[in-house]
């Protein structure tokens, strides 16, 4: 009897200490006129990024490591991004500020933000 207890306790510790972790993808749809570069710095690493008109890029996934069950969960972008700039054109840098959230839908882990002629006038 105290083995089989034992047993369930150990079970039911181990089903209810399970670690979790989930994937961050961050994206963006360049519905500009023309192609855009983006440099994005991020905490450990630093990219450049062509985005072609009416183009989709991931520009990357970040695991945030061992967090509660049922997320993934909302995390300030500036968790993830440390720069985050837009040109077109070679020399017209975007005026939105990517490092806002508001810049950025999140869903269900992913990141998505809408490039537009607008944030260049």
């Amino acid at each position: 009897m105290k083995k089989d207890l034992l047993t369930l306790f150990i079970c039911l510790f181990t089903f209810c200490s399970c670690d979790h972790t989930y994937e961050y993808t961050y994206e963006v749809t360049n519905e500009s006129d023309s192609e855009v570069k983006i440099d994005l710095k991020a905490s450990r690493f630093d990219s450049s990024y062509l985005v072609g008109t009416n183009d989709t890029k991931i520009l990357f996934v970040k695991e945030h490591g061992v967090e509660a069950q049922n997320g993934p969960y909302f995390k300030d972008v500036s968790y993830d991004l440390d720069e985050f700039i837009v040109t077109k054109s070679n020399t017209l840098v975007s005026k939105k500020d990517y490092l806002d959230n508001s810049s950025w839908n999140y869903n269900d882990g992913w990141y998505r933000a809408t490039i537009t002629n607008e944030e260049f006038e």
